[in-house]
């Protein structure tokens, strides 16, 4: 190691890599701040939803076809039931806390069946064919087989960026979490919590990850590892699925979509932010996970806000009378 001048040691050195962590440390809600007003901004309603992964998509909905969607259902698994009976426990327990009554289980199969009609229709509205539905299902060994026969990725990507998607979706059953997800690798719309405005959501994942880009669908899939890559898809989707609600659907799951949408923007916000910053040493292991949860209850409340102001403000009845 070569030092600037002879009275400077390696303990000073350590000490000015420590300040400048702390420095980062501290500019870090700044970062996120500077983020999150410019990406929150960016997940609007547009004027005019385009259907269709087309790079300028269409007026109109994609002409329907007699495509049917394989949706597998996933089997019973007592070892999968218990794990997510374990997970789901502190949630049932705010649940119950909070004064709301058990989750019927008729009710919600009615929602997952929704769920699933949800989000073929968007599939189906723009286009978008080729993707498999799996209802509460953990097969790796058929996630595997798709991601082989995904002749429509290149190889390298597929066994680079798809191989580490795998072994998440291995690792971690997203069952078990009531997640739904969509891998671009396997073509997989995973639909595990039951909540239809949720399954819309994760349907515009196919539309990005479809749409016509010069890098081609492979390098963009897996450019999603890199930092900051994720800020502008998630924006793209959140104003996709906003638009979509509020124009095909005529401002149905809004309420539901606002929310969503923005705390999965603000939950991302803050990773990307952490991801360029150092944190000081020292720091808790626990702290990027508790800044990132910080983000996404801001993004949720954001979120809120955001339907608050969309509802139609109670018409005055003197201003009525005084017109009559």
């Amino acid at each position: 190691m070569v030092l600037s001048s002879i009275g400077e040691s390696p303990v000073q050195y350590r000490r000015q890599d420590a300040e400048t962590a702390a420095y980062q440390t501290r500019s870090l809600p700044r970062w996120w701040l500077g983020m999150a007003i410019v990406w929150l901004s960016s997940g609007c309603i547009a004027d005019s939803y385009r259907y269709g992964a087309k790079r300028d998509g269409s007026i109109d909905p994609m002409a329907k076809s007699s495509h049917v969607w394989p949706v597998t259902y996933g089997e019973s698994s007592p070892r999968l039931d218990r794990l997510e009976k374990l997970i789901q426990m502190p949630r049932q327990a705010v649940r119950e806390w909070s004064g709301k009554p058990p989750e019927d289980p008729a009710e919600l199969m009615d929602r997952r069946i929704e769920s699933v009609a949800m989000s073929q229709e968007y599939l189906q509205v723009n286009g978008l064919d080729s993707v498999y539905i799996d209802v509460r299902v953990y097969d790796p060994r058929e996630q595997w087989r798709r991601l082989k026969s995904n002749d429509a990725m290149h190889p390298i990507f597929r066994y680079t960026g798809g191989s580490l998607s795998w072994l998440r979706y291995t690792v971690v059953p997203r069952r078990v979490l009531r997640s739904d997800h969509f891998d671009p690798f396997t073509n997989t719309l995973s639909l595990n919590s039951s909540d239809p405005a949720r399954a819309i959501l994760e349907a515009v994942q196919v539309k990005e990850f479809y749409r016509d880009r010069w890098l081609g669908r492979g390098a963009y899939a897996t450019l999603q590892y890199v930092p900051l890559v994720p800020l502008v898809h998630q924006a793209r989707v959140a104003g996709d699925a906003l638009t979509y609600a509020d124009h095909h659907l005529s401002g149905r799951y809004l309420d539901e979509l606002y929310p969503m949408s923005y705390a999965q923007m603000g939950s991302t916000a803050v990773s990307e932010s952490l991801s360029l910053v150092k944190l000081s040493p020292g720091t808790p292991f626990f702290t990027r996970p508790l800044l990132s949860g910080a983000g996404r209850l801001t993004g949720r409340m954001a979120g809120q806000w955001a339907v608050r102001e969309r509802e139609p403000k109670p018409v005055d009845e003197k201003t009525n009378s005084k017109g009559d």
